[in-house]
């Protein structure tokens, strides 16, 4: 256990999941999570129009599910963990010489960065400012 850092991770915010492209597996995802499974869909927000994505909300938090010619297991493939602090989170990662990157601000309110776990799998760490969407 890592001790005296100000970092706080709240929960799993989302995970993302591969599926193919088209409307028709976007059908069959709605079908499976939200017909099967009972999944409510998401309206996705502002800078995702036109983007071949389904999400659903899950407890507190979403599935994703995003359009992938041939994702091999790797890709978009990951899980976003929500924080408090991200300021604090890079300055944790950082501290202990892990390489992180920035996210693209495509969606308003959730600043986000990319970094790598011990077993080469992506990880997002987002934090959700005052406005952000839904």
């Amino acid at each position: 256990m890592i001790r005296g850092h100000a970092m706080t991770l709240l929960g799993i915010h989302h995970v993302s999941l591969p599926r193919p492209a088209g409307a028709a597996s976007g059908a069959v995802a709605r079908q499976f999570y939200g017909g099967v499974l009972g999944l409510r869909e998401c309206v996705l927000p502002a800078g995702l129009e036109g983007v071949d994505v389904v999400w659903f909300h899950i407890g507190a938090g979403e599935l994703h599910l995003y359009a992938a010619a041939d994702d091999g297991g790797g890709g978009g493939r990951h899980a976003c963990l929500h924080c408090a602090d991200l300021t604090a989170i890079t300055r944790q990662l950082e501290r202990h010489g892990i390489a992180w990157q920035p996210g693209e601000p495509v969606i308003r309110g959730r600043p986000r960065l990319f970094c790598r776990d011990p077993f080469g799998n992506l990880l997002e760490i987002t934090a959700l400012d005052d406005g952000a969407e839904p």
